[in-house]
């Protein structure tokens, strides 16, 4: 037996066990910040339902622009008591098509909430 093959031995050695530690590791910790990542938009939307913003027509959570009209006051205690707030009534007519295709579970009530 040369030393070429007491290498090579040693390193499928190596490979057989560890290979399959490794690699299920791996896929416990890629689960792991899965988890962790869905728990957190679990969180956001939890917050962003609490508060009142949640249910306006000016909301719409993106990145750089949360609320059109009020931006300072967005997602905060000032924003229970927003003058600018206009309610999100739930579709009355299933046979709407955009109940149908998904598009929209809600649609934009005409009137505004009391100021």
């Amino acid at each position: 037996m040369t030393a070429a093959d007491i290498v090579s031995a040693g390193l499928l050695l190596f490979g057989v066990l560890l290979g399959p530690v490794i690699f299920v590791a791996y896929v416990v910790a890629y689960g792991a910040k899965r988890a962790v990542s869905m728990w957190k938009v679990y969180q956001e939307r939890r917050y962003v339902r609490s508060h009142p913003c949640g249910n306006c027509r000016y909301f719409t959570n993106g990145d750089f622009l949360k609320c059109a009209v009020n931006p300072i006051a967005v997602l905060t205690e000032d924003a229970r008591s927003c003058h600018d707030f206009a309610a999100i009534a739930p579709c009355d007519d299933p046979n709407d098509d955009s109940y149908y295709l998904g598009l929209s579970k809600y649609r934009y009530s005409s009137d505004r909430a009391a100021k």
